[in-house]
């Protein structure tokens, strides 16, 4: 992720909305560019007049946006990344298709699992798993649930678990003694 960049340029061209400028450092391509001006993704720190040299300060987010900036190499980096999210967000096209049979239900194999995100709406607390599924392990399915949460020693993401035998019922509250025996242990005299 590149943060702010603060850039030596040299002011070419302006309009009213932007200004043409060139990069005036050994590493630059010597190549023009357009940059905003004065609004909250390049701001001149001196007001930009044509042919003076000016000091800007570009948003990352933009910088990547520039060869001229950035170089070939991260240019081409997020240039792929933007073409990847495009294709991921791009809608299937669904052809037409003949009548098939209906798809066998979902059946777990030994030793495998599936996790599904949770609706962040139909989460009741922030102690709510942001994670649900089931595992099937030596043939015996277990419920999972997982929380995202970050190790505050490293500052990385990890994903805590937990997991019950899906056959487990909840025990009752009542220290496991069945209802009736419950209530026999008081007699009222």
């Amino acid at each position: 992720m590149i943060n702010n960049l603060n850039l030596t340029i040299r002011v070419l061209d302006m309009t009213d909305a932007g200004c043409c400028v060139m990069r005036t450092t050994a590493a630059s391509t010597g190549e023009a560019f357009w940059l905003p001006r004065n609004g909250q993704h390049a701001t001149f720190v001196d007001p930009p007049e044509l042919g003076k040299l000016n000091v800007t300060i570009v948003s990352g987010w933009l910088a990547k946006r520039h060869r001229q900036i950035v170089g070939d190499a991260a240019y081409e980096d997020a240039r792929d990344q933007r073409r990847a999210r495009q294709e991921y967000a791009a809608p299937v096209s669904v052809q037409p298709t003949q009548p098939q049979e209906a798809p066998m239900a979902f059946e777990q194999r030994d030793n495998r699992g599936v996790l599904f995100r949770v609706d962040p709406e139909k989460r009741e607390n922030d102690r709510w798993p942001e994670y649900e599924g089931s595992i099937v392990i030596d043939g015996r399915k277990y419920y999972i649930s997982a929380w995202v949460k970050t190790s505050e020693k490293s500052g990385k993401k990890f994903l805590s678990l937990a997991a019950k035998p899906a056959e487990e019922k909840a025990a009752p509250k009542n220290g496991g003694k069945p209802k009736a025996a419950a209530e026999d242990d008081f007699i009222r005299f």
